[in-house]
């Protein structure tokens, strides 16, 4: 699907067709909604799997991950145009063919999620960072709140 996403892009919609890039990539593009009900199916798939698998047990190794990535899978969706601008300002400086743009693509995903991660689970480790990510590890406020509690008579 994904390849044949590439080919209705940029060889029909843009060089037959002479679209722009946006109206190449309006949501009303007919491949758009096939594509979209296969994705969604996969996932869907891929989600009843996982859960056959997680009844099972997990490897240690695994569930060790899995705990990882669920800690930061929010900060990566927040932070994963940084590791875009990255790929594009790394790809900008060589002038590669499309031949070889589009054999690169299974490693610039790769390369745009472990970017994402490493942000990630950067601010999720150092404080104050943590707010970046939707996991406060730090407040400004906490000595204050826990001595304004601890002298006061009232119960939590």
């Amino acid at each position: 699907m994904a390849i044949g996403m590439l080919f209705y892009y940029r060889i029909w919609d843009q060089k037959i067709l002479g679209m722009d890039g946006d109206s190449s990539l309006s949501l009303h593009q007919p491949y758009i909604a096939c594509y979209d009900i296969v994705m969604l199916n996969l996932i869907f798939w891929l989600g009843k799997k996982y859960a056959t698998f997680r009844q099972r047990g997990f490897p240690k190794w695994l569930e060790n991950f899995i705990n990882l990535a669920v800690k930061v899978s929010f900060g990566m969706y927040l932070n994963q145009t940084l590791g875009l601008l990255m790929l594009s300002w790394l790809l900008s400086v060589f002038s590669l063919p499309d031949w070889i743009m589009m054999m690169l693509i299974p490693f610039g995903w790769v390369l745009v999620i472990a970017i994402s991660f490493m942000i990630a689970w950067f601010c999720y480790k150092v404080p104050p960072f943590g707010f970046l990510v939707g996991r406060p590890n730090w407040h400004p406020f906490r000595i204050v709140n826990e001595r304004l509690f601890r002298s006061s008579t009232f119960e939590r």
